[in-house]
């Protein structure tokens, strides 16, 4: 598990999204790593295998004993009783639709919410691969400061992105953050619950998006201040424009 942590700071208000300061918001954009939803599948469906197996195992002990007992030698083997599934197949699944032998073996682990609905998995098969990551801070904007910027048939959308723990079903439903506890030691829990989790209940569709030079912006924000390896952009939601600064999704990330 990679121990990439966002240095992100969260108010204590889960109901509002995180503020950032200018600094922090250039730094997210470029460095901040997005959840590892594959790698914490892996982690989870190879936990549950090891389950599976030393339960198989107790159940084969177990079944010696009861064959020796019935007097019908080695011949039965209780593990039989258990389900045969093969799970080897969940750990290579990425951006494809599961199977409903995945799924329901995924349920059984309360891992589901990796690549059901509204998961970033979900998300990109849907809308199409994030694109950019996206910051708008100007004052006439009242929705999220960093966004993922989603392209595909469907059209163009902005999605709010924030730590994962505040908003990711994993974190916030009881039985599935069991399973995440479980998994994962302290350290690599904190790791996954400070990476970027999209929120799709907030989600915006733009009428357009265009590119702006950077004369240009300087022009509409009055400021001539830099972000760092962006380039500015114009957004348009129902009509109104909105100045923003678009980043390339990092290279460890998928959104």
């Amino acid at each position: 598990m990679s121990t990439h942590l966002s240095p992100v700071r969260v108010s204590s208000d889960a109901s509002t999204l995180s503020v950032f300061s200018q600094d922090e918001l250039v730094w997210i954009a470029r460095e901040g790593v997005a959840f590892q939803s594959i790698k914490v599948m892996e982690a989870i469906v190879e936990a549950e295998q090891s389950r599976i197996q030393q339960e198989r195992m107790a159940w084969r002990v177990g079944g010696m004993i009861i064959g020796g007992l019935l007097g019908i030698g080695d011949g039965f083997d209780a593990s039989d009783l258990l389900s045969g599934l093969a799970v080897g197949s969940l750990a290579s699944l990425g951006h494809e639709v599961a199977s409903h032998e995945q799924l329901e073996f995924l349920k059984k682990c309360k891992a589901d919410w990796l690549v059901t609905a509204s998961s970033p998995v979900d998300l990109a098969r849907r809308l199409g691969a994030p694109r950019y990551r996206v910051v708008i801070t100007e004052s006439s904007w009242s929705g999220a400061q960093l966004l993922s910027l989603h392209q595909g048939a469907r059209g163009d959308y902005l999605i709010p992105l924030d730590c994962a723990h505040r908003c990711a079903r994993g974190f916030t439903d009881t039985a599935s953050h069991a399973a995440l506890v479980n998994t994962f030691d302290s350290e690599n829990y904190q790791v996954i619950s400070h990476q970027l989790y999209p929120i799709e209940s907030m989600a915006v569709r733009l009428d357009s998006v265009r590119k702006l030079s950077h004369s240009e912006a300087s022009s509409l924000s009055g400021s001539s201040h830099e972000w760092p390896g962006s380039e500015p952009a114009m957004v348009e939601i129902e009509g109104q424009p909105h100045l923003a600064r678009r980043f390339p999704v990092p290279v460890h990330s998928d959104f």
